[in-house]
């Protein structure tokens, strides 16, 4: 009887990413998130997801920010991640009225998901803002 051995090495693109933060929000203001939360009301118009990317590569990657309400794809963004230890970027998507659960997935250069992050967009006169948790700042 034969054995097949079969070595995966992550790919070191994958590697060179590393995603410090990852925080939904009402806006972007001065490179930094304003208004986080999980919870938000249906007539904000858009949100944002911000970013705080560390690429120890020695070249630029990019990662693929997917929007997803209700399991339905309703936006794409492909972000370029320059060398560097704090790389702040962001996407931002349209809610078009549509409550709900959400999803935006933050997608490494292999595909990869490096993260997922849920929110809410509840009609009007339901629950309060729930604060997001936010990851470490420099």
């Amino acid at each position: 009887m034969r054995l097949l051995l079969l070595i995966l090495a992550a790919s070191p693109a994958a590697a060179a990413l590393s995603l410090i933060e990852a925080t939904v929000c009402e806006d972007i203001v001065a490179k930094e998130p304003a208004r986080p939360g999980r919870s938000f009301p249906v007539g904000v118009d858009r949100l944002a997801i911000f970013l705080r990317v560390k690429n120890s590569g020695a070249k630029a990657e990019h990662v693929e920010v997917v929007w997803r309400q209700g399991g339905s794809v309703k936006g794409r963004a492909m972000l370029k991640i320059g060398p560097g230890p704090a790389w702040r970027t962001w996407s931002r998507q349209r809610l078009h009225g549509l409550s709900g659960s959400w999803t935006v997935d933050v997608l490494g250069p292999s595909g990869r998901r490096l993260k997922r992050v849920a929110f809410t967009a509840r009609a009007r006169g339901k629950s309060a803002v729930i604060p997001a948790a936010t990851g470490a700042r420099k």
